[in-house]
């Protein structure tokens, strides 16, 4: 789950808690493969994902790394933060579309 936030005020305090709008559930009823499912689990625990980390974790050719990438960043799930395509990161969107 996301991690809570807390907020004071002086008559108490305030406790929002988020659910993971990204689970393995909500990613299947998304249509997502198997492969495109583990990149983004991996991106939750670890932070980012790159095109190389996704073919060794994948085992799938570098084109087909970089369509399943696209496709996740065109669904508004991982967004692009590198500027060269050599050094390309892919992390969580702030709010998935």
């Amino acid at each position: 789950m996301p991690v809570p936030a807390f907020a004071s005020s002086p008559l108490g305090f305030t406790l929002t808690m988020r659910m993971d709008m990204l689970n393995e559930s909500s990613l299947r009823k998304m249509e997502l493969n198997e492969r495109q499912i583990l990149a983004v689990e991996r991106v939750k625990v670890e932070g980012s994902i790159t095109s190389g980390a996704y073919q060794s974790l994948t085992g799938v050719s570098a084109a087909t790394a970089f369509r399943d990438l696209k496709a996740l960043v065109d669904r508004g799930i991982l967004e692009q933060v590198s500027p060269s395509r050599r050094n390309t990161r892919y992390v969580l969107r702030e709010r998935p579309s």
